[in-house]
């Protein structure tokens, strides 16, 4: 005996059936299943949405954490539909960049604003010591949280000239938002911009033209992992002197060998490899 089944959906047809007794049957279904499938497509069942817009609407409706959207993803992956797998590519999640200020720099004004580095060194240069011909720069990258409660930070580049009679530190750029900048490239490209100009043509100043030089860059693991784009200093290939990979123990990343290759030396190694 044959049995068929026929459940309905929201603008679906799911069918049912036992070819044990019957194909003859069976094989008019399979032949119309095609019409039907077309008739009653899946995306519809979702009033026109498709599985990862509505995983978008459930998001934004609960305001649940994107830690939850990457579940429900990876979920429905193994399932078998095919979504994006990111939670930010799901949310269309766009990259923000910094917008213009009035000198074209591209930033955002209620987050950054770039000083200027030559406009603060002629400031400490007016009581400069006349017979001064060069100029040692010293730089300082860092964060620096408002609250406790609060993941807004300040991200400032400051500066101070060495070997000048007035040494003290000015701000070059600040940016101010949640978390660290979102581009890298935007957030230091008026900086580096002006430091390449400076290091190429050095600085004229009231007919006197002085030499630029950089002494240092201070920052700490945090700010050079950003600056560099490079894994943080919490990670296994953290060391950025040597090719070591750490290991957990007492819940803290260590390094315990000390004759690991150095990156450089690993850096040319390649590049023989490549050109020989």
């Amino acid at each position: 005996m044959t049995h068929h089944l026929y459940t309905q959906q929201p603008q679906i047809l799911l069918i049912y059936y036992n070819t044990s007794t019957d194909s003859s049957y069976s094989d008019e279904i399979l032949n119309n299943f095609d019409d039907i499938a077309n008739e009653n497509p899946i995306e519809e069942v979702f009033n026109g949405l498709t599985i990862t817009e509505r995983i978008a609407q459930i998001k934004i409706k609960t305001n649940c954490s994107l830690t939850t959207v990457s579940e429900i993803s990876n979920l429905l992956r193994d399932l078998g539909h095919n979504i994006p797998k990111d939670p930010r590519t799901i949310m269309k999640t766009k990259v923000r960049d910094l917008t213009k200020l009035n000198n074209g720099v591209q930033c955002n004004s209620n987050s950054f604003v770039h000083l200027g580095l030559i406009e603060g060194i002629r400031k400490k240069l007016m009581n400069a010591d006349k017979k001064l011909m060069m100029l040692i720069l010293q730089f300082n990258i860092d964060g620096l949280p408002l609250w406790r409660s609060s993941r807004t930070q300040f991200w400032p580049i400051v500066c101070r000239i060495i070997n000048c009679q007035d040494s003290s530190e000015f701000l070059v750029t600040l940016h101010c938002g949640v978390g660290k900048p979102l581009s890298v490239r935007s957030y230091l490209r008026p900086f580096l911009d002006e430091l390449k100009a400076l290091l190429n043509d050095g600085l004229l100043h009231f007919g006197q033209k002085f030499d630029i030089r950089i002494g240092a860059f201070c920052c700490d693991a945090p700010a050079r992992a950003l600056i560099k784009q490079i894994i943080g200093h919490t990670g296994y290939c953290a060391c950025e002197r040597c090719e070591t990979h750490g290991m957990r123990s007492d819940n803290r990343t260590t390094f315990p060998q000390l004759t690991a290759a150095l990156r450089y030396l690993l850096l040319v190694k390649k590049l023989l490899n490549y050109f020989l």
